[in-house]
C-alpha cells in the first residue's frame, strides 16, 4: 500500500502537465486575436514581437478659413468664412482641399477664367445686354467680345497711354485715361478715334447718359462733358466749399437718369448732380481716413445705390445718393468696382482677387473667391445671370449666377 500511494504521487505532476497542455492550446487563438487588435504583452512575447501601442488612423479632413475663401475636403462638409471656425488635422496624402464658390441666400456664383489675349492690366470693362463687351487698360489696350466674354479680339485705340475707364450708350463708346487722353467709337467699339478732352488731367471714369451725352471725371476734380456723341468736349472743375483746396481725384461716375449722376473721390467723398454734370453737391464726406474710397459706385434701381472702397467699406443709399449709410461687408480687403445684375444682387471686386457678393446688399455679403492673386479692377454684367470681371495681367473671369 505504501509503495502504491507513493507511485501515484510520483506520476501526479505528469498527469497535470498532460491535462494543462490542451487547455493552453485552446487559448492560443484568443491570444492571437488580441495581438492583431493591439498586441497584449503575452501575445507579443509568444509571437516573438516587441510590445506596441495602437493609434487611430489620421483624419483625412482639413479645415482652414482664409480671407475671401471657402475651403472644403472630400470627406467633410464646407465651413463658410462667416463661422470663423478652424479645424486642423493631418490630411492623408491624397486629400486636396478644393476652393468652392460661395453662395448667398438666393444666388450661387461660379467663376471661370477666359483668355483675353493680353498681359496688360485691364482697368475697366463694359457690357451691353446683347453680350458684346469692351475692356480697356494699360498701354492703350482695347478689347472687344461679341460672345459674352468667352473670346476677345484686340482693337486699335490709336494711343499708347494707359486707359482707365470705358463706357457706351448705343453705338457711342468712350474710353479715357492718362493725360486727359480720350478715344471715341461710333460703331460699338469696333474702331476708335482720338478726340480732345479739353483737359490734361488724368481721366479715371466715364459714362454716357445718352447716345449723344457723355461725361468723364478725373484728377483735380475735373469733369468734362460732350453733347455731340464724343466729337467735342468741354471741361470744368468741381470745388467743395468745405475744402480750401477743392476736391482731389475723382474715380468713377455713374448715372441714374439722363441728368442725375454720382461720382466718388479718393478722399471718401461722394457727389451728385441733377443737371447732367454741370454742378455738383457733396452728399457724403468720408475724409482722408477713408483714402481710396469711392472708386466703385453702382445703382441697382433709380434710387438704390452702393459705393465700395478701401478696407471693404460699403455704403448704401435708398434715395438716389442723397444720403448714405455704411454697412459691414464682412471683409477688410479693398474693393475697386461694383456691379448689380439685378435689383437685389450686387457684386464687388478688388485687391488680390477679392470678390464679394450679396443677395441683399444692405445686409449680408459673402466671399465668392477666384483662384488668382491679382487685383480685379472692373466688373460689368451682360444680364441678370452673367457678369465679367477684369484685372491685372489681362485677367478676365466670367461669372454664372445660379438661382
Amino acid at each position: 500500500m505504501g509503495r502504491d500511494s507513493g507511485g501515484s504521487r510520483q506520476w501526479a505532476p505528469y498527469l497535470l502537465v498532460l491535462i494543462a497542455i490542451p487547455l493552453l492550446l485552446s487559448c492560443l487563438p484568443v491570444l492571437a486575436v488580441s495581438a492583431d487588435a493591439g498586441p497584449w504583452p503575452l501575445a507579443a512575447a509568444l509571437a516573438g514581437q516587441p510590445r506596441t501601442t495602437s493609434t487611430p488612423a489620421p483624419s483625412t479632413g482639413i479645415w482652414t478659413v482664409a480671407t475671401g475663401t471657402i475651403v472644403t475636403s472630400s470627406t467633410d462638409t464646407p465651413v463658410s468664412q462667416a463661422t470663423q471656425a478652424v479645424r486642423t488635422s493631418t490630411p492623408a496624402p491624397s486629400t486636396t482641399p478644393t476652393t468652392m464658390p460661395a453662395t448667398s441666400p438666393s444666388a450661387g456664383i461660379v467663376w471661370s477664367s477666359r483668355a483675353s489675349g493680353t498681359s496688360n492690366r485691364l482697368e475697366s470693362i463694359f457690357c451691353f445686354a446683347t453680350g458684346t463687351c469692351l475692356a480697356a487698360g494699360w498701354g492703350g489696350t482695347v478689347l472687344r467680345s461679341v460672345d459674352g466674354g468667352r473670346t476677345w479680339q484686340s482693337r486699335a485705340s490709336g494711343i499708347g497711354l494707359n486707359l482707365a475707364s470705358v463706357a457706351c450708350n448705343g453705338r457711342t463708346c468712350v474710353a479715357v485715361g492718362d493725360g486727359g487722353i480720350l478715344v471715341v467709337s461710333a460703331d460699338g467699339g469696333n474702331t476708335w478715334h482720338v478726340r480732345s478732352s479739353d483737359t490734361n488731367e488724368v481721366l479715371s471714369g466715364v459714362t454716357c447718359r445718352t447716345v449723344r451725352i457723355c461725361l468723364a471725371v478725373g484728377w483735380g476734380g475735373v469733369v468734362t462733358i460732350s453733347e455731340d456723341a464724343g466729337a467735342t468736349w468741354s471741361a470744368t472743375f468741381v470745388n467743395q466749399a468745405s475744402e480750401q483746396n477743392g476736391i482731389g481725384e475723382l474715380w468713377n461716375v455713374t448715372c441714374l437718369t439722363s441728368n442725375a449722376c454720382l461720382t466718388g473721390s479718393v478722399d471718401g467723398d461722394i457727389l451728385t448732380t441733377t443737371d447732367g454734370g454741370h454742378s455738383w453737391t457733396e452728399t457724403y464726406s468720408g475724409g482722408v481716413a477713408n483714402d481710396m474710397f469711392g472708386p466703385g459706385i453702382a445703382c441697382s434701381t433709380s434710387r438704390a445705390c452702393l459705393a465700395v472702397g478701401a478696407g471693404g467699406i460699403v455704403l448704401v443709399s435708398s434715395d438716389g445718393g442723397a444720403r448714405w449709410a455704411p454697412i459691414s461687408s464682412g471683409s477688410n480687403i479693398d474693393l475697386w468696382s461694383i456691379a448689380c445684375p439685378t435689383s437685389s444682387i450686387c457684386i464687388g471686386v478688388g485687391r488680390s482677387g477679392a470678390i464679394l457678393a450679396s443677395a441683399d446688399p444692405s445686409a449680408a455679403w459673402r466671399a465668392s473667391p477666384v483662384s488668382v492673386d491679382a487685383d480685379l479692377w472692373g466688373i460689368a454684367c451682360t444680364s441678370s445671370n452673367t457678369c465679367l470681371a477684369a484685372g491685372d495681367d489681362g485677367i478676365v473671369f466670367v461669372a454664372s449666377l445660379r438661382r
